[in-house]
């Protein structure tokens, strides 16, 4: 475990991550929600590189270690995660590279879903949260939960519990909201067949610059620290 990054995602994210898929499909909004690991091409980046025509293939985008998208809601992803090489260790460069990588990915997403639905209301989407998280070191999400390897730590898997049940929550609200971003774009797409549609939409608000980090960025990003952006 010590070695490896995949062991690492095997024994303490993977499992986890996947049962909170799990509860997420007894749901009835996220009751299509789907789980994909190791090496998950993104597929919001995907549509962003397309819109520009700079799309060729999955060499040239983000992936993740895993991701959590709602099938029924054009695939759109909720959640992407990403494991900072092997459990314990410490490189402060690769942790923090793997940090602001989230960010773009984020953003990507983000500006997929203002993309899909630019006919909805610009107040519903500011309360919509897409969520990255990030092993590292010893901790799954950086200071919030310490992965325990020994048992005789075993009492603390219930913090982990709520941690992940949590996130469950969070992730339903998300899907909630998406829903409800999908219904006001398809009354308002249906009205403006008739009238004139306005000039500023979803789509032309919501218009981050999305930015693809290389290898040779992360020399010296250790010194920005995680929490930079």
């Amino acid at each position: 475990m010590n070695k490896s990054e995949y062991v690492f995602n095997y024994l303490y994210v993977w499992p986890y991550l996947k049962s909170t898929n799990s509860a997420l499909c007894n749901s009835q909004e996220t009751s299509q929600a789907e789980f994909e690991i190791d090496e998950v091409s993104l597929k919001a980046m995907a549509t962003q590189l397309n819109s520009v025509g700079l799309y060729r293939d999955d060499t040239g985008q983000y992936k993740a270690d895993d991701m959590i998208s709602i099938y029924s809601i054009h695939r759109l992803e909720i959640l992407h995660h990403e494991t900072s090489s092997y459990f314990e260790c410490s490189d402060r460069s690769k942790i923090s590279f793997d940090h602001h990588e989230g960010l773009f990915r984020a953003l990507s997403i983000l500006k997929t879903i203002a993309d899909t639905f630019f006919y909805a209301l610009v107040e519903l989407f500011g309360d919509l949260k897409v969520f990255y998280t990030q092993a590292a070191e010893e901790f799954f999400v950086k200071h919030q939960i310490r992965i325990q390897s020994k048992f005789e730590k075993r009492e603390e898997l219930i913090n982990v519990i709520t941690f992940f049940w949590s996130m469950k929550s969070l992730l339903e609200k998300t899907a909630s909201i998406l829903f409800k971003l999908q219904e006001q774009h398809k009354r308002k797409f249906s009205s403006y067949r008739f009238f004139n549609s306005p000039s500023e939409t979803l789509e032309t608000i919501a218009n981050p610059c999305i930015l693809k980090l290389t290898e040779d960025d992360k020399i010296g990003m250790h010194l920005l620290g995680p929490f930079f952006t």
